[in-house]
């Protein structure tokens, strides 16, 4: 797939998601972002149901604690587009894997990658 053109959205702008915006927007994507507090004029604000129901890719990038784990609602993922896709580096924890693992089945969702040190997804 090329990515060249493509949406991605920055869930949690910090010094981290700030980095992978910056790369992301290198190779020729465009950068959408939301974050509870941090603001960049390099790339566009949306708000979350924006985010998901247009971007291509949607990378979370926030410190997952009791509050944060909430942001990301089955009500969001199912405004996804079936040609999009979840990064996370910061684990499965904050997702419904299985509703998210469902609509790659039923070709609802295009995938889902994640890096994941102790997994519970056995049933891939």
């Amino acid at each position: 797939m090329q990515v060249k053109g493509k949406k991605a959205a920055i869930i949690g702008l910090g010094s981290i998601g700030t980095r992978i915006a910056e790369i992301l927007a290198g190779i020729g994507m465009e950068v959408i972002y939301w974050s509870r507090k941090s603001r960049n004029d390099k790339f566009e604000y949306k708000e979350l149901r924006e985010i998901f129901k247009t971007a291509d890719f949607i990378f979370p990038t926030f410190s997952v604690n009791e509050e944060t784990k909430k942001i990301i609602t089955a009500q969001l993922i199912n405004l996804m587009k079936s040609t999009s896709s979840i990064v996370s580096i910061i684990g499965t924890n904050i997702f419904n894997t299985d509703l998210i693992f469902d609509k790659i089945k039923n070709n609802e969702l295009y995938g889902f990658a994640f890096e994941e040190a102790n997994s519970n997804l056995n049933n891939l």
